[in-house]
């Protein structure tokens, strides 16, 4: 294997040869499984992505706590939130009448799973983005995404199989040779040379180099990586069963295979248009689809690619990838890219003018995006409040909008009692949130800490840091330690000129935390709230908001 691991596969006898000794020994199949998840488990970035993964998989869909519990992994990641809302907007809504701005709105019009697989996807490139290999991977990246695309499209034909649980499935089927490319370089490369020496498949040559063949590899991978069962069982049957299987999961083997095969067409170079035609033909044959419907699914798979690559910055020209040969009009897009200007132009006094203006233009950018995505919030709120969207939903949007329109770090939505006894924080986003909402669960007694003295008072409250608080008893030690030198605001939520609850927002390293237009944009969605409220329940005492 590579030079990090201990042990390194001789490819032209076919057997492992460990390094520390020189000595030559014949490992078994499950020997040399063990052996190359040993030296993948090395690897830097194993831990966080398996957590993030875990994390992302093990959340049910059958709860409204799952929604909150996704949109705070997704906003956790200021990245990653950009990427998926671009992706809803341009791939899944580029025709629809309007953009989706918040991430519980894509996931209510997406449903959880889209978004959950979506999420995945990119947080497997992003994994990946940093290898020392990274042509071959990111060609391999692109071409697993095409194929999920591409089963996903296949799949809401056949009507059979929801395109949610197929796209994972066609992310995944060849996670074999993008872990190997990735983690074992020099063995990749020389099951390449051997691929095309001996005129055989690349997982053939691996199972030759790696005594295991992709297949195999990707499992083991998922089941090291802790993958859901019921996943890794059916890639198991997908891969393994022949074409004289039968059972309820032949239709969708057939179909994530032929896209697979197809996916495939993406890392060949030379591919000529009449064998793209070809294979084309037989997919279509195999699959019982007319070649306008496939012709259909190719172009529209394609363009997510486009935009899914425009996206995260790639440049697929770079890539090489026989585009041409199975999309001419993609091609017109590459050639249309922005041009670098020459270097007469990058001299000249207006050029150098303009580097001067530069950073203050990029704070106005900034300003102008968050005042754009202020109002489409506003707007995706106001029409959830006229299509009966459920109270937990359009609460979920609210407080989306306002940490990330506004800009706060942390932001939480906190709620009384129907008793009016104990304050009790429902949940929130920002970094340490989680640690910060047990500690907001405090009694009603405005003597005895802030935020119900807030709801007691009916009015905001503004705390600086080092300001008061050697005197100010009125919180626990708890709170002051999770918040550092952050300032904090607290807003009453009123219905019917009773205070039901607060939005508790905080700040840290800003000389102004809290300017008045932030407090003018937060008074919005506070009333935002209270019409939410009044809407949805009777009085005060009717709100039963649902805890995640």
């Amino acid at each position: 294997m590579s030079s990090q691991s201990e042990h390194s596969l001789n490819g032209e006898s076919n057997v492992l040869t460990p390094s520390t000794d020189g000595q030559t020994r014949t490992w078994g199949p499950g020997e040399a499984i063990a052996v190359v998840l040993h030296t993948i488990e090395e690897g830097p970035l194993i831990p966080a992505f398996r957590r993030n993964i875990q994390e992302l998989l093990s959340i049910q869909s059958d709860t409204y706590g799952s929604v909150q519990a996704m949109s705070r992994i997704i906003l956790r990641d200021f990245s990653l939130t950009t990427q998926i809302l671009k992706l809803v907007n341009t791939v899944y809504f580029k025709t629809y009448w309007r953009q989706v701005h918040t991430i519980t709105n894509a996931i209510m019009l997406l449903g959880l799973e889209r978004i959950r697989d979506l999420t995945i996807g990119l947080r497997l490139f992003e994994n990946f983005s940093c290898s020392q290999n990274l042509f071959p991977v990111r060609r391999l990246i692109i071409s697993a995404f095409f194929t999920a695309l591409l089963s996903q499209a296949l799949s809401q034909d056949t009507r059979r199989y929801q395109g949610e649980e197929v796209f994972i499935t066609g992310l995944l089927f060849n996670l074999g040779e993008l872990i190997a490319a990735y983690y074992l370089p020099e063995d990749y490369d020389q099951i390449l040379q051997i691929a095309a020496r001996q005129g055989i498949s690349r997982s053939r040559a691996a199972k030759q180099v790696l005594k295991v063949s992709w297949q195999e590899l990707g499992l083991a991978i998922l089941r090291k990586w802790q993958f859901p069962t019921g996943l890794v069982m059916k890639l198991s049957y997908l891969h393994m069963a022949s074409d004289t299987t039968t059972g309820d999961d032949v239709p969708l083997r057939l179909l994530v295979q032929n896209a697979h095969k197809l996916g495939q067409s993406l890392l060949e170079a030379e591919l000529s248009p009449e064998e793209w035609q070809h294979r084309l033909q037989r997919c279509g044959k195999r699959l019982n689809i007319t070649s306008d419907r496939l012709d259909q699914i190719i172009t529209s798979s394609i363009n997510g690619i486009q935009e899914l690559t425009k996206t995260l910055g790639i440049d697929l020209r770079e890539l090489k990838l026989p585009i041409s040969s199975i999309q001419g009009s993609f091609q017109t897009q590459l050639d249309s890219e922005v041009l670098v200007p020459d270097e007469d132009q990058r001299t000249s006094p207006d050029s150098q003018s303009a580097r001067r203006v530069r950073q203050p233009l990029a704070e106005v950018t900034i300003e102008l995006e968050k005042l754009r995505l202020f109002h489409g919030v506003i707007g995706e709120i106001n029409q959830a409040l006229v299509t009966n969207v459920g109270i937990n939903e359009i609460m979920g949007m609210i407080v989306e909008g306002i940490f990330r329109s506004i800009g706060f770090d942390r932001v939480i939505f906190a709620i009384l009692n129907p008793t009016r006894t104990q304050i009790s924080a429902r949940f929130g986003l920002g970094p340490g949130v989680e640690d910060l909402l047990p500690v907001l669960q405090l009694p009603f007694s405005p003597s005895d800490n802030i935020l119900a003295l807030a709801l007691a008072e009916r009015r905001e409250y503004i705390f600086k840091a080092g300001e008061q608080r050697e005197n100010l008893k009125l919180m626990p030690a708890s709170f002051w330690k999770i918040i550092g030198e952050a300032d904090f605001l607290v807003t009453p939520i009123l219905v019917n000129e009773v205070a039901i609850g607060f939005f508790y927002v905080d700040r840290c390293g800003s000389q102004c935390s809290f300017s008045d237009e932030d407090r003018q944009r937060l008074e919005i969605f506070r009333n935002l709230t209270t019409i939410a409220l009044r809407c949805c329940c009777s009085t005060p005492s009717n709100f039963q908001y649902k805890v995640p």
